[in-house]
């Protein structure tokens, strides 16, 4: 007779109201899963992580600071399996499917996660090694990236759902703390509830260079540079842009200025 497999789960979502929700139903309605800790932003997810040592993490993607790729990229050693609870934009989901690692979407089913239960205790059998858990993250890593280049848009949370803009309409990002506003071509602002370095790693390889702790450029959307008062760029919506002066040398370099 098979031996019933109990798993330990840890739950991470920076919304209260959305890891009471998971907890609730891997309780009531996943049999043999134990909630173990929970956690409501990076940091807190890798204390929990490293306590513990669940045997499944329930990932929310979309926190302040850092996201949930964020948490994976940073622990060299992964010996629980993956499963990530999101809103996100569709490209995201293509990258966590090609990276072979489940999903669920919000608001969450409970037939759905009834189902990513037994998936996960039939993968366990598997013996799947730290190595092909990498291998996982790093497929995802590399299919977000990749996707970002392909449709030349990034998509930005709104009110309503997601807004998707080319990234050759994006002249330039300012960061306030957690939040970042998209400056347009159009003349357009889109204010966002994430911090600038999340789309910094997004567009990376797009033509976008961080300028200043405060300033993404797209350096196509670069009119001038100016050497008063400290170096500065003019871009095309006539914003002064500081570049922060341990960046000079690589700004003008991107520039091909000598």
């Amino acid at each position: 007779m098979q031996e019933t497999q109990e798993l330990r789960a840890v739950v991470v979502d920076d919304e209260p109201h959305g890891v009471k929700m998971l907890v609730n139903f891997l309780h009531n309605y996943c049999e043999n899963v134990t909630v173990v800790a929970t956690a409501s932003n990076a940091t807190e997810a890798r204390t929990a992580l490293a306590a513990t040592n669940p045997d499944v993490l329930f990932l929310d993607i979309n926190m302040p600071n850092e996201n949930g790729f964020d948490v994976l990229a940073s622990i060299e050693q992964r010996t629980f399996q993956v499963v990530f609870v999101t809103a996100y934009q569709e490209y995201a989901i293509k990258a966590i499917k090609a990276g072979a690692l489940d999903y669920l979407l919000k608001p969450v089913d409970i037939d759905e996660l009834r189902a990513c239960i037994e998936r996960i205790k039939t993968e366990r059998t598997a013996n799947y090694s730290e190595s092909d858990k990498s291998k996982q993250v790093s497929i995802v890593m590399q299919t977000l990236a990749a996707n970002t280049k392909t449709l030349g848009k990034i998509a930005v949370p709104t009110t309503n759902g997601f807004e998707f803009i080319p990234t050759n309409h994006i002249i330039r990002c300012e960061s306030d703390n957690t939040y970042t506003t998209f400056f347009l071509h159009d003349g357009k602002k889109i204010l966002v509830c994430k911090p600038i370095k999340e789309y910094e790693e997004l567009l990376e390889g797009s033509g976008f260079m961080r300028v200043h702790r405060s300033h993404l450029v797209n350096l196509a959307h670069v009119h001038q540079v100016h050497r008063t008062d400290g170096w500065h760029i003019i871009t095309t919506d006539n914003a002064r842009v500081e570049i922060a002066r341990r960046r000079v040398e690589d700004v003008l370099a991107q520039l091909n200025i000598q």
